[in-house]
Order: C-alpha cells, then structure tokens, then sequence
C-alpha cells in the first residue's frame, strides 16, 4: 500500500505501547497516516449510526470493542477539544480491553502526554480520553464530556449512568 498523498511507501506505525500498530501505516515521506481497519457489515451499521446513544451489545469475538475503539478515533479527530471517557463497574473491565488495545494501536506520534496517575491520555489536537471505574458516581461530575463509552454496562450502577 502507499501513501494516498505522495505515493511513497507506508510502515506500520510505532503505536503508544512502543509496539507495531494494529491497523495504523504511516508515509515514510509526508507524515500521512493511514488507518487500515475495515469494519464489517455489523460494525460498520454502528459507524453510521447517528443517534446520541448507541448500545453495542453481542457475544464474545463480534468486535465490539474494536468497533467503540474506531468510534472514539472518529471522535477524537473531529470534534475540537473532544473530552472522551471511557469507563465500566470496576477498572480491569476497561484495563484489560480497550485501553489495552487503544495503547497498542494509537500512533505514539498522535499523543502529547499520558498521566497513569491520573489515567488519562492527551492528544496533540487537544483531544483527552480518561479512564475511570464507576464505583462511587460522585466522582463523574463536572466532566464536561463530548462522548463516553460504558464497557460491560450492563454491570454498572443506574446512580452511576444517570451521573
């Protein structure tokens, strides 16, 4: 594959975790960066889809969370200052899948900063996806968020959803 822009040769991108990226190419010449994901007919309704809120529900290995990690790139590049959260009943629900798989796949060129303490991520376009577990509701106030993802929501507390 090359660049769409220049036509020079695309390498797999370097991603947050240091590792080769799952989907992303970059230009070797331009600083182009493709993002070669192809969702499937299921995913791709859900990419269409423009209500306010979208549940993404199926069994183990439908590419659900693959799908809410193409969604939240979609965002984080179109909306400016997009402030993402990502969050489900207790912290390895998210640790263990989509920030994992955000880490090994986001371009490391992408990002300004991470705070573990914190747990969050800031991208060079102002753009910041938090992480947090949903055990005490008070905690999501004042967020200000532009978009969030609830992983497992069928665990999470109604007080913590209506928060």
């Amino acid at each position: 594959m090359n660049c769409p822009r220049c036509n020079s040769a695309l390498v797999q991108s370097t991603s947050l975790a240091g590792t080769p990226s799952e989907f992303w190419l970059e230009c070797v010449k331009c600083n182009t960066y493709v993002n070669t994901y192809k969702p499937q007919p299921h995913q791709a309704a859900v990419h269409r889809d423009s209500h306010l809120y979208i549940g993404n529900f199926g069994a183990y290995g439908t590419g659900k969370t693959l799908t809410s990690r193409e969604e939240i790139y979609k965002h984080i590049f179109i909306t400016p200052n997009a402030n993402v959260l990502i969050c489900a009943n207790i912290a390895p629900q998210y640790e263990q899948t989509i920030k994992r798989e955000i880490e090994n796949d986001i371009p490391a060129a992408f990002i300004r900063s991470v705070s573990v303490q914190k747990s969050y991520i800031d991208f060079i376009n102002g753009a910041r996806i938090m992480f947090r577990p949903l055990d005490d509701p008070d905690k999501l106030r004042s967020l200000n968020l532009t978009m969030f993802v609830m992983v497992e929501a069928s665990e999470v507390d109604s007080e913590a959803f209506q928060q």
